[in-house]
């Protein structure tokens, strides 16, 4: 059975690819998901994740009344959820456990008899003076409760 791969991809410059990582994912023999930002749209839309995955990218987790909770669906649905890119302010939000915009609210979804898959960040590092040291400490806690320390 295809493994099942829950790709968030939030917005910066890096978003296109997400695309490469994809098909490198799909040839592996996973099936992928995608949950983007609305920020990840201006860089790459929506429809090209769709027509490489095969299925819609979720954008708005409401936008679907029939599935009134998307995000958790597909965080207890998949194998892997991971992040690529992730800008510092997405890193941020899911170190803090917050549910703000798509994927946000997939990071610490799941039954407590099984948790959804431990998100996998690739984060997008700030050159900016003070900014790398927050991230620093926002990925250092992510490792730490996802036990990678």
């Amino acid at each position: 059975m295809a493994k099942k791969v829950l790709l968030g991809v939030s917005g910066c410059i890096a978003a296109y690819k997400a695309c490469e990582i994809v098909r490198g994912l799909q040839k592996a023999g996973c099936e992928v998901q995608v949950v983007m930002t609305e920020n990840a749209t201006e860089f790459v839309g929506p429809h090209t994740f769709s027509a490489l995955c095969g299925s819609a990218a979720l954008v708005d987790g409401f936008a679907d009344p029939s599935d009134a909770i998307p995000h958790i669906r597909l965080a207890e649905e998949c194998d892997l959820f991971l992040v690529a890119p992730c800008t510092a302010n997405v890193a941020a939000k899911i170190a803090a456990g917050g549910a703000g915009d798509t994927p946000t609210p997939s990071a610490p979804a799941g039954p407590p008899e099984r948790p959804a898959a431990p998100p996998e960040v690739l984060a997008k590092k700030y050159a900016e003076a003070g900014a790398a040291a927050a991230v620093d400490d926002d990925l250092a806690r992510l490792k730490k409760e996802m036990g990678m320390e």
